[in-house]
């Protein structure tokens, strides 16, 4: 069911089947949008590779009722060497949703990501599987994932 615009009702107008339906359809979708699945990771992980790669353990597939769907990561991740800078972004069955630099980026010793939201509005009905990849942008420089049982690395989908 899509979003409804809502209408702007003036004073004294009536209110009609209609706008309570899109009302009600509106809080359903809202209520629709709860934690779906997720995956977490305590482990520390390193990568060399400078072309995306699934992350350990970050990989969530539920069925959609094609409604859309956000994708939410929690945790940290760098390249902790000054000429190293590490990239993340989603995929979608196997299609990534970011460009050549993913859709997050953190270069130098002390640039972290922490968290990524990616909402996808459009998404068929039926099985899909939800994935974080990265690299690093220099093979010299590993990327680094913190994970630990009080800061797991996380991938949470919700809607769908």
């Amino acid at each position: 069911m899509p979003w409804n615009t809502l209408a702007n009702l003036a004073t004294g107008q009536l209110v009609t089947e209609t706008h309570m339906d899109n009302i009600r359809e509106d809080i359903e979708f809202l209520a629709g949008l709860g934690v779906k699945g997720s995956a977490s990771d305590n482990v520390d992980r390193t990568t060399t590779s400078t072309s995306f790669v699934d992350m350990t353990n970050m990989s969530v597939t539920i069925t959609t009722y094609g409604n859309p769907v956000i994708l939410v990561y929690t945790g940290t991740v760098s390249n902790p060497t000054a000429g190293g800078g590490v990239n993340l972004d989603f995929t979608v069955d196997g299609t990534r949703q970011g460009g050549a630099s993913g859709l997050a980026q953190a270069l130098g010793s002390l640039a972290y990501i922490n968290t990524l939201i990616y909402p996808i509005l459009t998404l068929a009905a039926g099985s899909h599987t939800f994935k974080l990849q990265w690299k690093t942008t220099n093979a010299s420089y590993a990327a680094a994932a913190y994970g630990s049982s009080s800061t797991p690395t996380k991938l949470f989908v919700l809607g769908g």
